[in-house]
């Protein structure tokens, strides 16, 4: 136990009702840091609790805990780093200069024995002086501009650096010397940052950059979190002047982008320098692509590429399919997707996106994609920040990525369990659109098949720890439904098709009438496939179990047999005879006109029960001589007394035609499934449909 844990500050109930104490809170808390007796992982455990984004951190607990991110030797995981970059950097004053002077001394890579923090922490510290930029003082960025100007030189945090001396630049910091140092590196590495950094020192002195740049986004230089900008501005008070002008100034590179014309680029941005090439970057519409298709050269910056909004660069990419260019994207997606967690969110879906596009456009999901998809711990965060864009790449895969594609999926049915029910859902409706993809295909067919069985068995368990969630057992329907949209349906085997007892009873006792009629609607479609099979011992066995599940549902909802054994058949709705009996001796009766085995039908069990009551209230409004309302759920005794009574008038139909005309009306709302089943199975209901 800490120290202070014996206060019980995990609670809140009392410390943090004032204001006053519970920054005074914050600042024990975090002290203890700087107390060489405690780990700094258990301060962490208690730093979690504290109400630091009401109350923010005074400028000696903010000095603190950048302290705590920059020190190598702290026991905090690069995990526990970003954690704390991302959720308690919450501030109401001015950053400190101290703070600013560690995290650059952090930065680079160690030449000695003394450790460097990794890069992905480097990268997220520099991000946040981004952010925070309208918070420090100018003379502090100033004194160390030269500083980060050689830290360009390191290409994992040259975006950031690039970006803060961008925001710092005044015309006493261009110089001759940095101007040509900028181009130098500009020619080695072609980066966008670079550019827009160039063009930043252009306007100060544009006689001595005379270059034509390539074209680069004007959003380069945005802001990389406004929501948590507009957090601090909150917990400030509302006073955003500083703010203001800071994105004012963003705004304005933006305008200055916008304006300048850019007629041609280096040759050494071209992969083939020729004087008869011609950078793409410099074609402004379809006519002028189509032209000089034969001519043009691809960009060496991927992300212009990528975030290429007009799609002539992936229309090129995908018409050369060259193999040096495929891997040249793939080995710069991968390097960014290496410190994919420790960036902003907002870059990380900007990266997304462009890849989204890359996939979408081109059918292909890049080997360094997936590997991050394989490799990624963090399963559930990942899904649920970024769940639309991984089930894009995770839909595209097909024949030729299989053995990728069944890891992913094992991958996923082991850790979905503990993902969010949203989650749960795009997931297996993500899987029904890939699968039945595949199996139109018909390639490999063996192996899909393989896949669709390890989502089978894991279904049951999905519904169990979702506690039967009717959200989840509807997309669960959605997900078996893919098999009646299949056009091929000669790809499709008895075997993938005929669910165990396991999936087929869950779902018929979920209580939801929607997903009761949709298992009726796959018992109906297993039907006409097991009617066309070739006949062989395990088809038996399957046509079997299907007729089980048709008895099981018609004794259930039609013949007031509910959980009677089949002559050949151990259990009844999968469960056994021992089991049903005992349950019946114990069920408790309400209605005189029942049993037992009535109470599942589809006047009596919740599914239906309501639906029915209201569809026989509509069939005695529209009877003129009816005057008497039917109570409870409808029986055959019920239905004769209200026949036989002479004190009422009611309607004229007997029980059968009143169940028959009450279950074409069930069909009509939507419920096809059931209807379709208990006209086509049960003879007492030939010909009256």
């Amino acid at each position: 136990m800490l120290p202070w844990q014996s206060t019980k500050i995990n609670t809140h109930t009392e410390v943090f009702k004032c204001p006053s104490t519970a920054r005074m809170e914050i600042s024990r808390v975090i002290r203890q840091f700087k107390d060489p007796s405690l780990k700094a992982t258990d301060v962490l455990s208690e730093v979690v609790h504290l109400p630091i984004r009401e109350q923010g951190l005074s400028s000696n607990d903010l000095v603190i805990l950048i302290g705590v991110l920059t020190d190598a030797s702290s026991a905090l995981t690069s995990g526990q780093r970003s954690r704390i970059i991302r959720s308690f950097l919450y501030f109401k004053g001015q950053v400190p200069k101290e703070c600013v002077y560690m995290i650059c001394s952090s930065l680079g890579n160690s030449i000695t024995s003394k450790k460097k923090i990794s890069h992905g922490v480097q990268s997220a510290l520099l991000t946040w002086l981004i952010a925070v930029y309208a918070f420090i003082e100018p003379e502090v960025i100033d004194r160390i501009y030269g500083l980060l100007f050689n830290y360009l030189e390191y290409s994992y945090i040259r975006p950031q650096v690039a970006h803060l001396l961008f925001l710092a630049t005044k015309r006493h910091h261009v110089t001759e010397v940095r101007i040509n140092r900028l181009l130098k590196l500009h020619q080695k590495s072609s980066s966008e940052h670079i550019i827009a950094l160039a063009l930043s020192y252009r306007e100060y002195r544009y006689q001595d950059i005379l270059d034509t740049f390539p074209r680069v986004k004007s959003s380069v230089f945005r802001h990389p979190d406004e929501m948590y900008l507009n957090e601090l501005i909150k917990l400030r008070g509302g006073d955003s002047s500083a703010v203001k002008q800071e994105l004012m100034y963003m705004d304005q590179f933006s305008t200055q982008l916008k304006r300048r014309k850019q007629q041609s680029a280096f040759n050494r941005i071209n992969y083939r320098p020729s004087t008869s090439t011609m950078c793409l970057q410099n074609v402004t519409n379809t006519a002028e692509f189509v032209q000089c298709l034969d001519t043009l050269e691809l960009s060496k910056d991927w992300g212009l590429v990528l975030g290429d909004s007009s799609n002539f660069s992936l229309i090129l990419l995908a018409l050369r399919h060259d193999p040096h260019e495929l891997q040249g994207l793939n080995n710069w997606i991968a390097v960014l997707l290496r410190d994919f967690l420790f960036t902003p969110r907002s870059q990380q879906r900007t990266l997304l996106e462009n890849l989204q596009r890359y996939v979408l456009f081109t059918g292909e999901v890049p080997s360094a994609v997936l590997e991050f998809l394989l490799n990624n711990e963090d399963v559930s965060s990942l899904i649920k920040e970024h769940g639309s864009f991984i089930w894009s790449f995770f839909e595209t895969l097909g024949s030729s990525n299989i053995n990728d594609l069944e890891s992913l999926v094992d991958k996923y049915n082991k850790s979905c369990f503990n993902w969010e029910i949203s989650c749960i859902c795009e997931y297996l409706e993500s899987l029904g659109r890939l699968l039945r993809r595949a199996f139109e295909i018909g390639d490999q067919v063996s192996r899909f098949s393989a896949i669709l069985h390890s989502v089978i068995r894991s279904i049951p368990k999905i519904l169990q720890v979702t506690q039967y969630s009717g959200v989840v057992g509807l997309s669960v329907i959605g997900f078996i439904r893919f098999f009646q949209t299949v056009k091929n349906k000669d790809t499709l085997r008895v075997e993938d098709i005929v669910l165990p007892q396991s999936i087929i009873y869950t779902l018929l006792f979920m209580d939801n009438p929607v997903i009761f009629s949709e298992v009726c609607s796959h018992l109906n479609f297993c039907k006409s496939i097991l009617k066309d099979a070739e006949p062989s011992v395990e088809v038996t066995a399957l046509t079997n179990l299907h007729n089980s599940y048709v008895v099981d549902i018609c004794n259930l909802t039609w013949r007031n047999k509910a959980f009677e054994l089949g002559k050949n058949s151990q259990t009844a709705c999968g469960l056994s005879l021992a089991f049903t009996s005992s349950f019946a001796n114990n069920f408790p009766l309400f209605d005189s006109h029942s049993n037992f085995r009535s109470l599942f039908n589809l006047h009596h069990a919740p599914a239906f029960a309501s639906i029915t009551a209201r569809i026989l209230r509509q069939i005695e409004d529209n009877e003129p001589e009816c005057e008497t309302r039917h109570e409870g759920p409808l029986t055959a005794t019920s239905v004769v007394e209200l026949l036989e009574s002479e004190d009422s008038k009611w309607l004229t139909t007997d029980y059968e035609s009143l169940r028959v005309d009450i279950l074409k009306e069930l069909g009509k709302l939507g419920y096809v499934g059931l209807a379709d089943l208990l006209f086509s199975h049960l003879k007492s209901l030939v010909d009256k449909r």
